[in-house]
């Protein structure tokens, strides 16, 4: 919408308001909601006003918009006439304005022309202009700007002029020039006039801080020729004599000059100095192959090049003593130096004495170059070759000798920590600085290291060649902490470090794989160990990866799906299922950053999982709501070029167990049924289950389920069964209950049972031990004190068997006991799990004492203690030859015997072929040596 009048630029007035305007100026774009310009003219007082969404501006006063630019750039040439821009249009003597630029969020604006500069939001500028008194005022302030990573913070802003100079004044509370390293209460005093520029910088943290002081205080001129038309191609800077404290330490500098003229500068006495530790610099860098810059130090202490360094993670200490001669540098440049290091330290590692020196060959006509470092006499370092500036060439011998790897840290984060060790590597480095060439050796002595990601430590005592194109592996041995170990084999080519390409085998043998807590990774963490092989192959940027692998013992994997949301209210039994939602939605956001990556990875994983894995499925660890499996499953995962993700296989439970709660009050012990699975034909995520959850019951009263006088005497165990069918996101629910072959008619009447009266039975058995009367049973009155009694007794054992079990680590001790009836004797069981003499005697026990029914006439004259008893012994080392003996109780009510005994010895060997069972059963064992040998 406009609505504006007049053609002469001057004379224009009205209003113009845009809406929703976008602006695109490369990669880059911004939209204006609204944009409303507002040109006045009343009483020869103009006023122009610019509204947006990014910032507001202000002119008021009498001008012509034609002479705004040229009356600033003949203000400015009054004092500096190298940068004045306009110099032929006349302005009006009339010309005299006030301006007030508000930005509110002025980023997406500058980010668009100037995208190296920040600037904080609120920023403001205000000032006013007056020609006829030559007079000029400009202040501003903002919160923060940043340009190329260098922050002022609380910025303050004033520029005024006089007859013959202007005054810029710019303050800073903190100056950050380097990340976290800043100058405290940064003033900078400027006076610009029309052949020189008067210049102050000074700042001070003794006044915000008790530790060590930075200050400095630095007074410069910088002199020019006001007749000098190609705008400071030649100035000289005199430097005043001034000061900077760094750590307390006083560096002053002496009066000194340097002259810039185009592409050479002169140095004349310019001076550092603390003390006896000073700095110097004398002569000249330019095009002239005469001119020399000599730099001398002498008992310099290089830590405070840490305040530069540190940025790009070197930490430096040492104390330097030097002649340098610096000539050429436009040219074929030549240092010749003899610099000595004393005590130098990279990183907090003592690389020791160093000593460095550069002189030219007139006979080669190359530099020649020597690098020595020694610590206690003994050469760690040594780097002897030479090197042609015409054309880049270079011929080095490299040498270290053990050379602590812990200063490679830094460079590493993200990757590994607590790198230690040492490497030694002889290398020659020959070809240009543009093509470099490697060939030797590098050995690692004792080189540890931890994965970040999966937190396993490896240690290396081996080595690897290096040649031009290509570093190769020859069995490299890799050990974890138990020293278990695996093997690489292949090579990393590469053309000039491009185009880098690869083929590695890794067999491994029983290594840690992982090793997380539950702080390293919520989703997923444990210990794995494993055997197999990998093969990576191809390029950066095209890889496939083929794994097979096997888990190994001790491997124990823990899945918390804690992030469900929790249950608002309690139904009849609440089974709690694991939100895959956020699960899904991290695996969709994965495959999207994968797929968005310039690398392309495919995958072909075959894992074979057997029954030393130990999986637990954690629904809530503060009521211990936990499932824990072992099993045996051939899975396949794979990952195609596009990123997408499948699993095949099946995962066969052998044994397990689950600690079902209800309503976070009950608990039991549910054991899972062999044969349970868990399969997958493609979705990881669409998995379906097929798992049998059992609660045995030792001993059920059939008289509570049928009220029928001749069952009054009949105590069955029980076994009920919760089924979980389906998928693993929305599984189907069903029970079952089972009882022995004696009582086959009670057996039919509740696999009749409609499903609800199958639910109550189950949930009875669950939280009393008992059954509920079936429909059409004559009901007695009976009180319920024993289901009671029988659960809180339950709870009590379960708490107790805790409070034993913390007795000794190596003890697993339980204790349960259950309160008797008119039917059901007392019982107390007592169980204990220990390993003896380096774990080879094993004994497992659970004795139970059972007590008289309640209100019962008669006792009969047995023994009311029985229970189960096991001893396993092994009888060499590996655990192949074994004896055990044991003593079981025998719960079968029909059988007259209450328990059976035995002993016996047998030889556990595995193997493929019945040829490798007779090899390792009668022949000969392989040579150790002649093995050890070999593999080297």
């Amino acid at each position: 919408m406009a609505n504006i009048e007049g053609l002469d630029p001057n004379e224009i007035s009205g209003s113009l308001n845009i809406l929703d305007l976008d602006y695109k100026r490369g990669a880059d774009s911004i939209h204006l909601h609204e944009l409303v310009v507002d040109a006045q003219m009343e009483n020869y007082k103009r006023s122009l006003s610019v509204k947006s969404d990014y910032l507001n501006f202000d002119l008021t006063g009498r001008y012509e918009y034609t002479d705004l630019s040229p009356a600033l750039s003949q203000l400015v040439e009054q004092y500096s006439p190298q940068i004045a821009w306009d110099t032929i249009s006349t302005p009006s003597d009339e010309t005299n304005f006030e301006f007030a630029l508000h930005m509110i969020n002025i980023q997406p604006l500058v980010q668009l022309f100037i995208p190296q500069v920040v600037v904080s939001n609120n920023t403001s500028f205000s000032g006013r202009f007056n020609r006829a008194d030559n007079l000029l005022l400009v202040e501003g302030k903002s919160e923060q700007v940043e340009v190329a990573g260098m922050k002022l913070n609380d910025l303050n802003i004033r520029a005024f002029n006089s007859s013959d100079r202007i005054h810029t004044i710019v303050s800073s509370h903190k100056f950050n020039y380097a990340g976290d390293y800043a100058l405290t209460d940064l003033k900078l005093n400027s006076i610009v006039k029309t052949d020189s520029i008067d210049l102050n910088v000074n700042w001070d943290n003794s006044i915000y801080t008790d530790s060590a002081i930075y200050s400095g205080n630095i007074n410069t001129s910088i002199y020019y020729n006001e007749q000098d038309t190609n705008r400071f191609n030649q100035f000289a800077l005199n430097l005043e004599p001034s000061y900077i404290v760094i750590a307390d330490t006083l560096w002053n500098l002496s009066k000194s000059r340097i002259e810039v003229d185009s592409s050479s500068y002169r140095f004349h006495d310019f001076n550092i100095e603390n003390g006896y530790q000073f700095l110097q610099l004398e002569g000249a860098v330019s095009e002239d192959t005469k001119d020399t810059l000599r730099v001398n130090a002498m008992n310099v202490n290089i830590s405070p090049l840490n305040l530069f360094t540190q940025s790009a993670g070197l930490n430096l200490e040492g104390v330097l003593n030097a002649n340098i001669k610096v000539s050429q540098v436009y040219g074929n440049p030549f240092v010749g130096s003899n610099i000595d290091l004393n005590k130098l330290t990279i990183n907090d590692q003592l690389i020791g004495d160093t000593r460095v020196s550069t002189e030219w060959d007139p006979f080669l006509e190359m530099i020649h170059l020597e690098w020595l470092s020694n610590i206690m006499e003994t050469e760690v370092l040594n780097i002897v070759g030479d090197y042609d500036p015409g054309n880049s060439s270079m011929n080095f011998r490299i040498f270290v000798d053990r050379f602590n790897l812990s200063i490679l840290e830094p460079y590493l984060e993200g990757v590994l920590h607590d790198l230690k060790g040492y490497t030694t590597a002889e290398v020659i480095l020959k070809g240009t600085t543009d093509k470099p060439s490697f060939r030797g050796v590098v050995i690692f002595d004792r080189t540890a290291f931890t994965l970040d990601y999966t937190q396993t430590r490896y240690e290396i005592t081996d080595w690897f060649d290096i040649a031009p194109d290509a570093i190769y592996f020859n069995d490299l041995r890799i050990t974890d902490k138990y020293d278990h170990f695996g093997h690489i084999n292949g090579k990393i080519t590469h053309d000039n470090f491009e185009d880098i390409a690869m083929d590695i085998h890794f067999d491994s043998r029983n290594l840690m794989f992982l090793n997380t807590r539950r702080q390293d990774n919520d989703t997923f963490f444990g210990t794995v160990f494993a055997s197999g092989n990998t093969r990576i192959s191809g390029s950066l940027e095209d890889m496939d990866v083929e794994i097979s692998m096997t888990t190994d013992k001790n491997t124990k994997i823990f899945i918390p799906l804690e992030s469900s949301e929790e249950v608002s209210e309690y139904d009849f039994i609440t089974f709690r299922q694991p939100d895959t939602t956020l699960y899904r939605r991290q695996i969709e956001t994965t495959e999207v950053a994968e797929q968005s990556s310039d690398m392309i990875m495919g995958l072909d994983m075959n894992l074979n999982v057997t029954p030393d894995a130990e999986v637990q499925i954690i629904f809530d660890s503060k009521i211990g709501d936990i499932i824990k499996a072992r099993g045996s499953a051939d899975l396949n995962i794979a990952m195609d070029k596009e990123g997408d993700l499948s699993m095949y296989g099946d995962y066969i439970i052998e044994k397990g167990d689950y600690l079902f709660t209800l309503q976070d009050v009950f608990q039991k012990h549910l054991t899972i049924a062999k044969g349970s699975n868990i399969s997958w034909a493609g979705d990881p995520l669409d998995a379906v289950v097929d798992i049998d959850a059992i609660y045995r019951v030792r001993r059920a009263s059939i008289y509570d389920l049928t009220f029928n006088p001749d069952h009054q005497e009949i105590v069955v165990p029980v076994e009920t069964h919760l089924l979980m069918t389906g998928g693993l996101e929305t599984p189907q629910i069903g029970f079952n209950l089972d009882l022995p072959s004696s009582v086959e008619e009670t057996q039919e009447q509740i696999n009749n049972l409609p499903q609800e009266d199958m639910n109550k039975q189950v949930l009875s058995l669950l939280v009393m031990n008992r059954f509920l009367p079936l429909p059409g049973a004559q009901t007695a009155a009976k009180t319920e004190s024993f289901g009671m009694e029988s659960n809180a007794s339950e709870l009590l054992s379960n708490q107790v068997s805790n409070w034993l079990s913390q007795i000794s680590g190596a003890v697993d001790i339980g204790f349960n006991y259950t309160p008797g009836d008119e039917v059901a004797t007392q019982e107390m069981e007592f169980a204990l799990s220990t390993q003896l003499l380096n774990n080879r005697v094993t004994i497992q026990s659970n004795v139970g004492y059972g007590g008289q029914q309640v209100n019962a006439a008669e006792t009969e004259n047995t023994s009311n203690i029985a229970g189960d008893f096991q001893v396993d012994v092994k009888l060499n080392r590996s655990g192949k030859l074994r004896v055990k003996a044991y003593a079981k109780s025998n719960e079968d009510i029909y059988t007259e015997a209450e328990s059976t005994q035995g002993v016996g010895i047998f030889y556990k060997e595995e193997f493929n072929t019945f040829g490798e069972l007779w090899k390792k059963l009668f022949g000969s064992k392989p040579d150790k040596e002649k093995e050890k040998s070999s593999r080297k």
